[in-house]
């Protein structure tokens, strides 16, 4: 995970499964790429992940890809 990015922002740690982006499905690393690639920097996602066994949602902030 990346310094300053929207995950770290967002409290993701390694080891968190995402589940879901704004409550669609996250089946594979495709769909979490199709999924993001429908927002522009400065969006803010919903994002659900798995951790530890329990599914939690926090809300993430997406910056420009390479920044």
């Amino acid at each position: 995970m990346l310094a300053g990015s929207g995950a770290e922002s967002a409290g993701l740690r390694p080891g968190d499964v995402i589940v879901a982006i704004d409550g669609e499905g996250v089946t594979s690393n495709e769909r979490l790429g199709e999924l993001i690639a429908e927002h522009e920097a400065g969006d803010q996602i919903e994002v659900t992940i798995e951790r530890d066994g329990e599914e939690q949602t926090v809300t993430a902030e997406l910056g420009r890809q390479g920044a």
